[in-house]
């Protein structure tokens, strides 16, 4: 049995050391989205003095509420982010959270530590291996690669952890120079606590390659005392209700934006679209390109429904 065991373990190390996470990504074009977010990106990059010219965006279809860099100066935004925002000020907190990582080049140096904890743990499978065959007793063979395998991983989340923590940081220099409200981190760290609760309440906070939330809430208190309200910007209300009108259920859409301002419409003109209600989608557009004749984005929403539809 023990035997049986010892060569699990070998398996298993030898998994972590030498595999790498597949995922598929569902990527969303969208140019009105694009070319907000990669406008708001740019002011952060001007703040912490990297090439503005470089800011990309790419949108994720997952509707969890996260961003992430994998290289370069591009962003990963899920639509989950948008569409939970309450505000601008959340969005952009976590856009210059992201910025954080790039200024700070923790990529690179995430890469370096996360092969050394590699090397690490294939080191301890060899030499548990080693002391297994040597000593006769697979028992004390697994013992060291558990020993040894824990430290590494704990290492590498730890220095996780610290680069997560300078990234709230410069988080926090942007949002004060280009005039944003703390109170998006505050609203941002609460919708995460509230899935934490929801989903993985009990999973062990040495395990996360972020710092709890409550613990990043408690850092940056201070910042979030007395903070202006945040900024009530229709233009994120605007790209948020299109993300809403396409992705959700159209009678849950219709239920939402049911007012008359210009974001409730447009969502209503998406929904009715997707309902096959066309006369009603159309008319609405129509009345919203009369009210805003030079709003390019709303002729680009006609033609892509007139195309779809076999009317062009």
């Amino acid at each position: 049995h023990l035997v049986m065991k010892f060569f699990y373990f070998i398996y298993v190390s030898l998994y972590f050391v030498f595999s790498l996470p597949t995922f598929a990504l569902s990527v969303i074009r969208d140019a009105e989205i694009e070319e907000t977010v990669t406008r708001w990106v740019k002011d952060i990059f001007r703040v912490v003095n990297l090439p503005p010219e470089n800011a990309e965006v790419i949108l994720i279809n997952d509707p969890s509420v996260n961003a992430f860099v994998a290289g370069g100066q591009t962003i990963f935004i899920h639509t989950g982010l948008l569409t939970n925002a309450t505000s601008i000020d959340d969005v952009i907190f976590v856009l210059s959270h992201e910025t954080g990582h790039i200024v700070g080049g923790h990529i690179t140096r995430g890469m370096n530590a996360m092969a050394n904890a590699q090397t690490a743990t294939l080191v301890s499978t060899i030499l548990g291996g080693i002391l297994a065959v040597v000593s006769g007793r697979p028992d004390a063979g697994i013992a060291v690669m558990i020993g040894s395998q824990g430290s590494a991983l704990g290492h590498f989340l730890t220095y996780r952890q610290t680069e997560e923590s300078a990234a709230d940081r410069t988080a926090v220099d942007v949002m004060k120079q280009l005039g944003y409200s703390m109170r998006g981190f505050t609203n941002i760290m609460q919708n995460l606590r509230r899935l934490e609760r929801l989903n993985d309440e009990s999973e062990n906070s040495y395990l996360r390659t972020h710092p709890m939330t409550q613990n990043r809430m408690r850092d940056l208190n201070r910042f979030t005392q007395n903070a202006p309200k945040v900024k009530d910007d229709q233009t994120f209300e605007r790209i948020k209700a299109k993300l809403i009108g396409f992705m959700e259920k159209p009678q849950d859409v219709l239920m939402h934006y049911k007012g008359d301002r210009f974001t409730d419409r447009y969502a209503q003109a998406i929904a009715y679209y997707r309902k096959h209600d066309f006369d009603r989608s159309f008319n609405i557009l129509e009345k919203l390109i009369t009210e805003n004749p030079t709003d390019a984005y709303l002729y680009e929403m006609k033609g892509q429904f007139s195309f779809e539809k076999g009317t062009v």
